[in-house]
């Protein structure tokens, strides 16, 4: 069996998927990240401008309590009149600051009598203006490329004129399952059957970012998987199967994959998910997974997810540090990654529990969990004890 580093070292070295990019709208580009750098195409704030509804008033030497009202400008209109020494001009909030303008005075602060207004109190100059490019200049930086576009981000580059950006784009990912005891929600339960939930779970993980096709359930024969796989590599950049991967007389996917293709890996040393491979069809990488779902999403998110991320830009959650609040005397021989909890303590780390049902196929267990819990090789755990953890989704 591979050891779970080696393995991710292999698929490192094994799996390039591409990166493809377009230029979306941008409400499109919610949830994507960009494919190039974007840069900052007018000074911000293009124009000095009123961050307040007040009076823009002209006093250099700050010793004036009493100004002449000689105009008004709103947001929107141009701004004509220069500003003298005791003069003062109605403004409003995003109106532009005329010429001579030394601050804002909040309107709350102001008393008027006819065209002449008294200051309750003395500003500092250069209160409450917006100065041209204090925010940012023509040609700085505006978003880094691989930034993940949020709805403050899309007003950003709105601002700036944009109407579309370069974004990575998912791609084209076949879900299939395996299995003659599979049957869809659809059909009625009956003896020795079980409904499928790996597809559903995959394409779950797959959808917000990718194109995904639901390849549906193909039934433990030779010639149907390979027939499957072969029409699936001619449209797909991606082929994720669950069951079928294990070495049994009905388990067919790998010596189909092996036979039309390549196939990498097969036994890795974790539990849940021993079963698992990798490989090419053609230009579509393929990915099998075990059958049992827990298995099937610990693999998917420890070996293939990763990659997924990596074409569409997106960085991937690495471990984090917890502390153990639960004993486990059991040595198991292989790497195991346990559904647990993880919550902030008083002291800004992490406690960790373990969910009920940690067999292979109890997904109620997996389904309240929100990290997997990393136990070493042949390792008890003590409570207190120092210990990685995944979150996941």
């Amino acid at each position: 069996m591979l050891d779970f580093h080696v393995a991710l070292t292999q698929l490192s070295e094994a799996v390039q998927l591409p990166q493809k990019v377009r230029k979306v709208s941008l409400i499109e580009s919610l949830g994507k990240h960009l494919s190039e750098d974007l840069f900052t195409v007018y000074d911000t704030p293009m124009f000095n401008n009123s961050a307040m509804d007040g009076y823009a008033v002209c006093d250099p030497d700050e010793d004036l309590t009493e100004f002449k009202v000689v105009g008004r400008i709103a947001a929107g209109d141009l701004a004509k009149i220069v500003l003298n020494k005791g003069e003062s001009v109605r403004i409003f909030t995003g109106a532009p600051t005329p010429k001579g303008t030394t601050s804002v005075v909040m309107q709350e602060h102001i008393d008027r009598e006819g065209d002449v207004i008294r200051l309750q109190r003395k500003p500092k100059n250069g209160m409450n203006i917006r100065y041209l490019g204090e925010e940012a200049k023509k040609g700085d930086l505006l978003l880094a490329k691989n930034r993940e576009m949020t709805a403050a981000t899309i007003a950003l580059c709105a601002s700036q004129g944009y109407s579309e950006i370069p974004v990575f784009d998912g791609l084209s990912i076949a879900v299939v399952s395996t299995g003659s005891e599979l049957i869809p929600q659809s059909e009625p339960l009956s003896a020795g059957k079980i409904y499928d939930a790996n597809r559903f779970m995959l394409q779950a993980w797959l959808k917000k970012n990718h194109y995904v096709h639901d390849a549906g359930i193909v039934k433990d024969n030779y010639e149907a998987t390979k027939a499957q796989l072969l029409e699936l590599s001619k449209t797909q950049d991606v082929i994720i199967l669950s069951g079928g991967a294990s070495v049994g007389e009905e388990d067919h996917v790998g010596r189909a994959i092996a036979e039309v293709g390549q196939l990498n890996g097969w036994k890795i040393a974790i539990k849940p998910g021993k079963p698992f491979g990798w490989g090419k069809i053609g230009n579509a990488y393929v990915f099998m997974l075990p059958g049992n779902p827990v298995s099937a999403y610990v693999t998917f998110y420890l070996f293939v997810y990763p990659f997924l991320q990596k074409s569409i830009g997106a960085t991937n959650a690495t471990f984090m540090k917890g502390t153990a609040k639960f004993k486990r005397e059991k040595l198991e021989p292989r790497r195991e990654f346990l559904r647990g909890m993880y919550v902030e303590n008083l002291e800004g780390g992490f406690d960790l529990t373990i969910a009920k049902g940690q067999g292979s196929a109890m997904l109620s267990g997996l389904a309240v969990a929100n990290c997997l819990i990393e136990i070493l090789p042949n390792t008890t755990v003590e409570e207190g004890m120092a210990l990685n953890f995944y979150p996941i989704q």
